[in-house]
């Protein structure tokens, strides 16, 4: 039924065969069924790939959990106790590469909620056992962004190696990388939405990058002139022809497309040639410093919702406190009250009298 349409009224018999239906659907699907139907779903509304697999990694994780240590295979068997010592036991139980922070159960279960959610309102559930667990709280942890020195520091490292003459290819890829590291700086673009960057979307004319951010959403983001000019260089003097607009912008050394790794590999032997920076080098790290320096030049908040492609203002709030704390410490420096009572005091502060002259 389309959702403009208003639902016609229903008689009491009616609403016992829709229930009876509803019981007969859960009945006897087991949780990798439900998984296989949600993802169908979510196909269906236009997820991206890349959203669906991190669905699927949550929920296999979740199945085989309910299989081992609850020996339950059927959905409708799943209860609100069953979901909650899961996220009990993922604080206590190492994952594949150790502990597992705050940060990841918390993604964990944003994952799980909505997977119950849909079941219910299509049919496949009477009632959803997740719909009282909230969200576990995260760790907040400090952003630490570039300073300028640092940034220097990295444009440098992009450089071919010293020593000895650089092969053409080296050469390539040094453009290229200053191209990609001045760009993520530039704009504040994502690892993944660079990746799925082609040339069509660039204009170079009108310095403007189109962007397929998360959920299918394009957006619009300006290059400045230095950019631009990087990007044409590559295109113009390295990157081999392009033989449609569909390619991808950036290329890794063999002539595949640039993935996620790759840019990921390549920032970590940025930090590696650019020794002395203690802060994480990476294409987020990138994205936080355009983010508050943006702030710090007079952006608006909203403007930066949009930059960014985030649909949730809270998140660019981080953000605002951040500059603000910039702001904080450039008011210790330079107090306008310090500065005049540092001009004016001389042996003395100006606010206090002149001691009596001794007769």
């Amino acid at each position: 039924m389309p959702r403009g349409i208003r639902r016609p009224a229903t008689t009491q018999g009616q609403t016992q065969q829709t229930q009876t239906t509803t019981v007969a659907q859960a009945t006897g699907m087991t949780v990798e069924e439900a998984m296989a139907t949600f993802q169908a779903g979510q196909d269906i509304e236009g997820f991206t790939p890349k959203t669906q697999l991190a669905y699927k990694k949550v929920l296999i994780l979740l199945a085989r959990y309910l299989r081992d240590r609850h020996q339950t295979e059927e959905i409708a068997a799943v209860t609100s106790d069953h979901l909650k010592q899961w996220l009990v036991d993922l604080r206590h139980e190492p994952g594949r590469y150790g502990p597992r922070s705050s940060r990841t159960i918390q993604t964990y279960c944003r994952h799980m909620r909505p997977f119950f959610r849909w079941l219910h309102e299509h049919g496949y559930l009477t009632t959803n056992p997740a719909a009282g667990i909230k969200l576990p709280k995260a760790k907040k942890t400090l952003i630490r962004i570039f300073e300028d020195d640092e940034i220097t520091r990295l444009q440098q490292a992009c450089e071919p190696p010293q020593g000895r003459q650089a092969t053409y290819v080296q050469k390539g890829l040094a453009v290229r990388n200053r191209a990609i590291l001045d760009l993520m700086l530039d704009t504040g673009i994502r690892r993944s939405e660079l990746c799925a960057v082609r040339l069509r979307d660039l204009d170079l004319k009108h310095e403007t990058l189109y962007i397929q951010g998360k959920g299918q959403k394009e957006r619009r983001v300006s290059l400045s002139p230095h950019v631009r000019h990087l990007i044409s260089t590559y295109l113009h003097k390295w990157r081999v022809e392009a033989e449609r607009q569909d390619e991808p912008l950036f290329l890794a050394d063999d002539g595949r497309p640039l993935t996620e790794w790759g840019i990921a590999m390549l920032f970590r032997n940025l930090k590696k040639r650019a020794p002395g920076i203690d802060k994480r080098v990476s294409a987020h790290t990138c994205r936080h410093w355009f983010a508050v320096n943006f702030l710090r030049s007079g952006g608006s908040v909203f403007q930066l919702q949009e930059l960014l492609g985030h649909e949730d203002l809270a998140t660019v709030r981080i953000y605002v406190a951040m500059s603000q704390e910039d702001a904080l410490q450039q008011h210790r420096r330079f107090s306008p009250l310090e500065h005049r009572m540092s001009v004016t005091e001389k042996g003395h502060r100006s606010g206090f009298r002149t001691p009596p002259k001794k007769r």
